[in-house]
């Protein structure tokens, strides 16, 4: 007869401390575990023993404590039902009652404050993270933290504070993702309604850097006059405006306003006005501009330079999209440079056809067989090319 297995037991204390730890995740010092949720020490070491065997916590530091993730699923149950609505506005109290607030995840903490109903104080403190995260190059963190705070103002605009929150939030938001080289399907729609609550509040200056991203936005979907016509008002509200900050934010896009229509030597200009903005605040796709500029005012070993080094910087960060992009593009300038068998040799093989790169590649490889002699070929390649891309 299989035998039945053994109910862990805890004392309520204990279950408080598990439900406190299931909330907060963790890691929390042990001092700060026990303030808001105390036990006896028997108790305490009991706890973090029997808790840990059953998954309940992780105790691998002497001085911290986290949250486990028991495989049973009568445990789960068992702290789904101890983390109501009513223990963890209790659980807040309790930090703001200590003042422990500097000393809790920054997640548990605004998903605490959110569900207390403050979802204002919940999206600053979000946004304040961001800020901090970004300062201190954790794009990541900076993205994870900036999304919370849009998510939570979403639908929350009557308030004039939290509008204009939302529409630093959405902002940034926008700035990040292109920062990042993802997630781009859904920044359209907040810009939009960002730019809506910026008119509402009179604010010129979200207006004209929301004017910049949507310009850029159309400038990926491959909308030129209407990415045109969004950067000249914008760039024009950024001049009329004339403080340094915003002008060091429009610098990128200055510099694709130039590039779009050919003006290579100012493009570059604002380009490396770009990268060399505090906290590398310019997107992944600026060293390309500026290679490829370089490379049209006759710059050619700075654009060679640059571009291998940034294809392979990419590369050993896992960015292999964007590593092949900025071969693609090394090998186009090494083709201006009459270097036919190195670009040969540097070409990436890209499959996917909604990549810049895979454009590039091919506008390179019908020039080679332009050059051949395969006139007639490179005629119907390139018409081939063209109407897929249009």
């Amino acid at each position: 007869m299989a035998k039945t297995p053994e109910v862990v037991r805890f004392s309520d204390p204990q279950w408080r401390f598990l439900a406190m730890l299931t909330v907060l995740g963790g890691p929390l010092h042990i001092d700060v575990a026990s303030t808001l949720a105390p036990l006896k020490p028997g108790e305490l070491l009991d706890v973090l023993s029997r808790g840990q065997s059953a998954g309940l916590l992780r105790h691998d530091q002497p001085d911290s404590v986290s949250c486990g993730n028991p495989a049973d699923p009568g445990l789960q149950e068992i702290l789904r039902g101890k983390t109501t609505q009513t223990f963890r506005r209790e659980l807040l109290a309790s930090i703001e009652e200590h003042d422990l607030g500097q000393r809790i995840p920054v997640p548990a903490l605004i998903e605490l404050l959110a569900d207390a109903g403050r979802t204002h104080e919940a999206a600053y403190l979000a946004n304040e993270q961001a800020r901090m995260s970004l300062t201190e190059g954790r794009l990541s963190d900076a993205l994870s933290h900036t999304q919370a705070a849009v998510s939570l103002l979403a639908n929350r605009h009557e308030n004039p504070e939290d509008a204009r929150l939302y529409v630093a939030a959405a902002t940034s938001l926008a700035e990040l993702r292109f920062r990042a080289g993802m997630g781009m399907d859904d920044i359209g729609g907040h810009l939009k309604q960002a730019r809506v609550l910026a008119k509402r509040l009179g604010d010129r200056r979200s207006l004209a850097l929301i004017g910049l991203h949507q310009g850029r936005l159309y400038f990926l979907n491959a909308r030129l006059e209407d990415t045109l016509s969004a950067l000249r008002s914008s760039l024009a509200e950024v001049e009329r405006l004339g403080d340094a900050d915003i002008l060091d934010r429009a610098a990128e896009f200055r510099g694709l306003y130039a590039y779009l229509q050919g003006r290579y030597q100012e493009a570059l200009e604002h380009f490396d006005r770009a990268m060399n903005v505090a906290h590398d605040n310019y997107s992944p796709f600026v060293p390309l501009y500026l290679g490829f500029s370089a490379a049209c005012v006759g710059q050619f070993h700075r654009a060679v330079g640059m571009l291998d080094a940034y294809g392979r910087r990419c590369l050993q960060k896992g960015h292999q999209a964007l590593s092949d992009h900025a071969r693609a593009v090394l090998a186009y300038v090494l083709i201006l440079m009459g270097r036919e068998h190195e670009a040969n040799e540097t070409l990436p093989d890209i499959k996917d056809t909604n990549s810049m790169g895979y454009w590039i590649t091919q506008m390179v490889k019908i020039h080679q067989t332009f050059i051949s002699g395969h006139i007639a070929d490179a005629h119907a390649r390139m018409k081939d090319a063209t109407s897929q891309w249009g």
